[in-house]
């Protein structure tokens, strides 16, 4: 099983080279390979790459209260203000300043729909032909 998926993109963390030193950030091809600053396409070998950490949302927040930019707690606290739901409950208060909360996904559609219709006691999925045949909730 493959570490990356095509699109992904990587940062070095060992054994430096003249192509990738360590630090050196690439995206993850086809067939598994990356370019190289020599401009050679190179098989990832994924003990050497790290995946580059994704740009901070408050989905995947990872920081205390007191660690947020004034800018990440406006954005948390208007979620909140909009119904989101954060670290399993539906509580709007951020009162525990050491712990790190996520808003939850919204849910997709087909989840939704099991939402509605509780596709799941009937044992049998339709949700994506209703949803592809253009039902909206």
């Amino acid at each position: 099983m493959r570490k990356f998926k095509v699109g992904d993109e990587i940062v070095r963390v060992s054994v430096e080279t003249s192509w990738a030193h360590i630090g050196y950030k690439s995206t993850v091809l086809e067939n598994y390979v990356y370019l190289c600053k020599d401009g050679k396409y190179t098989p990832v070998h994924d003990e050497h790459w790290e995946l580059v950490k994704p740009k901070w949302t408050i989905y995947n927040n990872d920081k205390a209260w007191q660690d947020l930019s004034d800018k990440q707690k406006g954005k948390m606290l208007l979620a909140a203000h909009n119904g989101s739901s954060f670290g399993g409950t539906d509580k709007t208060e951020f009162n525990n300043p050491d712990y790190a909360y996520k808003a939850k996904p919204e849910l997709t559609m087909a989840e939704l729909f099991i939402d509605d219709w509780n596709e799941l006691s009937t044992g049998f999925p339709f949700s994506k032909q209703m949803i592809a045949k253009g039902w909206k909730r």
